[in-house]
């Protein structure tokens, strides 16, 4: 089905006190809106979806194979399917296929 919608439209989910998420998803692909206030911190997963990322706003440290690497405004990353990673601190785009399931909302 085709949607058109605006980020304002779409009911955010509290994740914890620091992290808020809204998500948007077709059949198999979803973008997710992560915001993210200063100290919260996504830890250490990996998932079989892969994963890119965009930094709208703040600054991000990923630690992503072995690796540490600061992303600010723009910056993208690029996480394949089943790499260990972790992120805080930002307004995130996350792009994933397939479906993060466990991101959807239940009724």
């Amino acid at each position: 089905m085709f949607k058109c919608l605006h980020w304002n439209e779409v009911e955010s989910e509290t994740v914890n006190p620091v992290i808020g998420r809204k998500v948007i998803a077709g059949d198999r692909l979803m973008i997710v809106r992560h915001e993210m206030k200063k100290g919260a911190v996504i830890p250490l997963h990996q998932h079989v979806h892969e994963q890119i990322t965009w930094i709208q706003t703040g600054r991000v440290r990923l630690w992503a194979g072995g690796t540490e690497t600061d992303l600010e405004v723009d910056g993208v990353s690029c996480v394949p399917s089943d790499a260990p990673h972790k992120l805080e601190d930002t307004v995130a785009f996350d792009v994933f296929t397939p479906l993060r399931e466990d991101f959807m909302k239940r009724s």
